[in-house]
C-alpha cells in the first residue's frame, strides 16, 4: 500500500492522498514517503471502528479509494500458552478484518466523486489445487481465520457493487515481497525474497529445506503498478483480478538469483526443524502455484517485471536499508 500511495502522488504533481493505519509512520515510512509528503495525510486509527470514518466526513474530492487495511496473522492470536487453540483473542482481528471493509464501503458510497474503489484481498482465499495458472473463477475454498475474513471482504464488495453501485472491485494478491518488507503490529511474517536476500547481505549462512518448493512472487512495485492501472481502467469488465507474476519460482532458483547478486553466498540444505527457511515442497497446485494474471493485461495492459529484474531492485534497496 505504501507503493501504491508514493507512486500516485508521482505520477500526478497535483494529486493528493490520505493513508489510514492503526500505527503511526516510524522513520523507515517517513523516509519512504518524504519525496512526497507535502501532498501525503496520514490518518491513525482502527478501520473496524466508527471513530475514524467519522473523522474522515470532512474530507473532500475523494475520486480514488484502495483498502488494504488487514491482521494478516490471525491464526497465531488463537494460540493459547499451553499448545491450545481459543478463537477469542482473534476477535479483534476479525472485526478490523470484516467490519472494517464493510466500514469502507459504507464510507466510499458516501464519496460523491468516487470514481473506482479496490478491496484488496488475497490468494489464500484459493484451494490447495486446481489448473495452471490458476484463474479467478472456480477454485475458491478459504481455509482459515484469514482467508475466510478476505473473502468476506471480496463478498461484500461485490454485493456493494450489485446492490448499490459502487464502483468497486477485488485483487488477490500472489506472495507480496519489496521493500518495506517487515514485521509489525499487525504482520508477523517476513517473505521468503527478504529472508533469503537479507541473511545473504548480512554474510549469514542460509539453511533451506524444500528446495523444489515452489512460489508466485510479485514485487510490491509491481502490485502498485497493477493498482493504478486499474485504477485508471474506465470499466473493469470483472469482479476480482487476480495481481501476480504468472509464473512460479522453487526455492532453489531463488537462491541462485541470490548467489548472482551477493557472491559468496553460503547456504545449505537441513532438515525443517533446523531450517531458517523451510517449505513444503508437496504444495505446488492452486493458491501455491502460479496464477493467471490474463484478465488483469487484457482489461488494463498491465504485465509485471521479470522476476530476476525485481529482484535486482529489491536487493540494491536492501543494501541502502539494512534493517
Amino acid at each position: 500500500m505504501s507503493h501504491l500511495v508514493r507512486r500516485w502522488l508521482e505520477n500526478d504533481p497535483q494529486a493528493r492522498a490520505i493513508a489510514l493505519d492503526l500505527d503511526p509512520p516510524d522513520s523507515v515510512v517517513e523516509a519512504f514517503f518524504e519525496p512526497v509528503a507535502e501532498r501525503l495525510a496520514f490518518h491513525r486509527g482502527d478501520v473496524g471502528g466508527t471513530g475514524l470514518w467519522r473523522d474522515l466526513e470532512g474530507a473532500d474530492a475523494i475520486t480514488h479509494m484502495v483498502h488494504g487495511a488487514a491482521v494478516t496473522s490471525i491464526e497465531r492470536l488463537t494460540r493459547l500458552p499451553d499448545g491450545g487453540r481459543d478463537m477469542t483473542g482473534a476477535v479483534g482481528a476479525l472485526e478490523t478484518n470484516i467490519i472494517g471493509t464493510a466500514h469502507a464501503l459504507a464510507w466510499a458510497g458516501r464519496q460523491k466523486e468516487l470514481v473506482r474503489m479496490i478491496t484488496v484481498s488475497s490468494g489464500s482465499v484459493y484451494a490447495g489445487d486446481g489448473p495452471e495458472p490458476l484463474p479467478e473463477d472456480g477454485y475458491v475454498a478459504p481455509e482459515g481465520l484469514y482467508p475466510l475474513t478476505k473473502y468476506m471482504g471480496e463478498l461484500l464488495t461485490d454485493e456493494a457493487a450489485r446492490s448499490f453501485g459502487l464502483p468497486a472491485c477485488s485483487v488477490r494478491l500472489s506472495g507480496v515481497y519489496g521493500p518495506l518488507d517487515r514485521e509489525t503490529g499487525t504482520r508477523a511474517v517476513k517473505s521468503v525474497p527478504f529472508t533469503l536476500l537479507r541473511r545473504a547481505l548480512d554474510g549469514e549462512e542460509v539453511r533451506v529445506a524444500g528446495l523444489e518448493a515452489v512460489g508466485d512472487y510479485i514485487h510490491a512495485g509491481d502490485v502498485a503498478d497493477a493498482l493504478l492501472a486499474l485504477l485508471a481502467c474506465p470499466a473493469p469488465r470483472h469482479r476480482v483480478y487476480n495481481i501476480a507474476l504468472g509464473e512460479t519460482w522453487s526455492l532453489g532458483e531463488l537462491l541462485r538469483l541470490v548467489e548472482a547478486q551477493v557472491p559468496g553466498t553460503r547456504w545449505r540444505e537441513t532438515p525443517a526443524g533446523e531450517a531458517d527457511l523451510a517449505l513444503d515442497p508437496a504444495l505446488t497446485g492452486g493458491r501455491w502455484g502460479a496464477y493467471d494474471i490474463a484478465r488483469l493485461s487484457a482489461d488494463t495492459g498491465w504485465h509485471p517485471r521479470p522476476l530476476a529484474d525485481a529482484f535486482v531492485d529489491y536487493g540494491a534497496w536492501l543494501r541502502r536499508h539494512p534493517y
